[in-house]
């Protein structure tokens, strides 16, 4: 679900960057055993990390490449800084599902798995924030120099990336990482599609968000979500056009 504006995508990533900090604080909590609660942290991150992936995938494969048509040089430049980066959180990303899965199944050993997922998680959320803070860096300044078509266009080939029902997770898991004082003013302006889904998922989600991340009363996931800090991108300043006469 990348937005079409840079600061719309800066939102995005403070999703991203809460989401993974809530999940590292829910499995460095689990208590022993409690593999109901895995059940559903697993559950909860297998929609996480496609959504994940298909952010990395989006930066990499279509902003990127149309980054190129203006900057050839400059887009070289910006894959090979967010390579490395994504990379560690695809790898971080792997081993954690594999650690949830086995901590979630009743016929593997509990605490070794346990101190898998715990170092997987740490990984991501490391990862994570440093790719983010590159992105922002790096790829958001260049992008605001895109055409809007440019970004409606990488909008739409990023939702191919995903399976149509994977919108179930990304809509509602997007829509409540948004501070409540932005929530309604962004649904306002949204598809009508993504109104509607928001409408039919958030309980599901919400139910899911509990089972995986504990009551509101007493989970560690943040009730309400911190206001994300929008950085405004410079935008280019326009070629002087007036006529200055010279005199000898």
């Amino acid at each position: 679900m990348l937005a079409t504006t840079p600061s719309h995508t800066q939102r995005l990533q403070h999703a991203f960057d809460r989401s993974v900090t809530d999940l590292r604080r829910a499995i460095d909590s689990l208590g022993d055993s409690d593999r109901r609660r895995a059940q559903a942290i697993a559950t909860w991150f297998d929609g996480f990390a496609v959504e994940q992936r298909a952010h990395l995938q989006s930066v990499a494969e279509l902003v990127i490449p149309t980054i190129a048509r203006r900057r050839e040089q400059q887009a070289d430049e910006l894959a090979e800084i967010v390579a490395d980066h994504h990379c560690a959180v695809d790898e971080a990303i792997d081993d954690l599902s594999v650690a949830l899965a086995r901590l979630a199944s009743r016929v593997q050993p509990w605490a070794f798995n346990h101190d898998r997922a715990i170092d997987a998680v740490h990984r991501l959320e490391a990862a994570t924030h440093r790719s983010n803070a590159v992105e922002a860096d790096a790829v958001l300044p260049v992008m605001a120099m895109l055409h809007p078509s440019e970004l409606y266009d990488i909008e739409l080939r990023t939702a191919a990336l995903t399976p149509v029902r994977h919108a179930a997770f990304a809509c509602p898991w997007l829509v409540s990482s948004l501070h409540p004082g932005e929530r309604e003013q962004i649904l306002a302006g949204a598809p009508r599609p993504m109104r509607i889904m928001w409408s039919l998922s958030q309980r599901r989600y919400a139910r899911l968000v509990e089972a995986a991340f504990g009551p509101a009363t007493r989970r560690h996931l943040a009730v309400v979500p911190d206001l994300p800090t929008i950085t405004p991108i410079p935008q280019p300043v326009p070629a002087d056009r007036t006529l200055h006469l010279v005199t000898a």
